[in-house]
């Protein structure tokens, strides 16, 4: 997510959660955790593939994103179906 509405939105949910997440009942993961020089590309693989339950924020950045579709949505989207489950989910802003 980039640009300033995808960061608002964020920041809300974030607040949103902060008793569940304190609490241990759900993770959050987002990319602003991988550190500089990591392998950022395995990385957001690594967290899609261990991911059961998806909250997507979707924003207009998100829905644009060329590297969201490719690497991120579509490869979620297909796990996802292939597993039996869809994300119905979304928080748009």
């Amino acid at each position: 997510m980039d640009g300033t509405r995808s960061r608002t939105v964020r920041t809300a949910w974030s607040d949103a959660t902060v008793a569940v997440l304190r609490a241990g009942s759900i993770k959050s993961w987002s990319d602003k955790q991988i550190s500089p020089g990591s392998p950022w590309l395995t990385e957001i693989k690594t967290a899609l593939t261990n991911t059961k339950v998806a909250v997507l924020l979707v924003t207009p950045d998100f829905i644009a994103s060329d590297f969201i579709h490719e690497y991120e949505l579509g490869p979620f989207l297909k796990e996802a179906k292939q597993g039996g489950s869809f994300p119905r989910l979304p928080f748009i802003r």
